[in-house]
């Protein structure tokens, strides 16, 4: 088993450091997912796609 470290810069000064166990023989190609993964599940966003015809302006 390797640790995966993943680094999340929350605000200035503040950095969340998660480790994550992963087999030996993971690329950084995969390393890279996981570690999009794990960003984005601790981070709260939202968005909305909206038809430009329907838009008030």
């Amino acid at each position: 088993m390797k640790i995966l470290k993943v680094y999340i810069y929350k605000n200035i000064g503040e950095t969340i450091e998660l480790e994550i166990e992963v087999d030996n023989n993971i690329t950084e190609d995969e390393a890279e997912e996981i570690a999009k993964d794990v960003f984005f599940n601790e981070c709260s966003f939202g968005w909305e796609l909206v038809d430009a015809n329907n838009i008030n302006r």
